[in-house]
């Protein structure tokens, strides 16, 4: 490491894709949910669409979180 390397900043951009989820637990009355997701990374936070009467959601949503 060179002089000056303590003042150096890193980052990187990490893409996530969701694509779905498979037997949730039903939370709404009978055998359903609206489920959803929430992602974070740090201070950073994102929350797909909320998929309605399923415990099988397919979102296919991508996120960039930035670190």
């Amino acid at each position: 490491m060179g002089k000056g390397s303590k003042n150096m900043t890193w980052s990187a951009v990490i893409h996530v894709v969701l694509v779905q989820a498979r037997g949730l637990l039903a939370m709404d009355a009978g055998e359903t949910s609206d489920p959803y997701c929430k992602i974070a990374l740090g201070k950073e936070r994102h929350k797909t669409k909320s998929i309605s009467s399923t415990v099988n959601p397919k979102w296919r949503e991508a996120f960039d979180l930035y670190w």
